[in-house]
């Protein structure tokens, strides 16, 4: 599936873009893991045909998806100043 996708995705982005995966100790992973996801939807549903993967995204889950994004951002842009090494109850 790996190898599949990356060949998509260097059509489609003319790089090479894997997958992030979440992790526990950065609480703002979901939301890169989330946009990595949706920002290559279209490879993923060329790769899953490929490999004749019977699980299928639907225009209403890619929709979800992209509200949640759309929910998460702001949260995102509120707390990274608040996450900086340099940042003080003052700032």
């Amino acid at each position: 599936m790996r190898y599949l996708l990356q060949k998509y995705v260097k059509e489609d982005t003319v790089k090479e873009l894997s997958l992030i995966l979440d992790r526990r100790t950065r609480w703002n992973s979901l939301l890169a893991m989330i946009e990595r996801f949706h920002k290559l939807k279209v490879c993923i549903d060329k790769a899953l045909i490929d490999i004749g993967c019977d699980t299928k995204f639907i225009d209403l889950e890619w929709s979800k998806i992209k509200d949640l994004i759309e929910s998460l951002q702001p949260f995102k842009l509120d707390l990274e100043p608040l996450c900086r090494r340099d940042s003080t109850l003052l700032k």
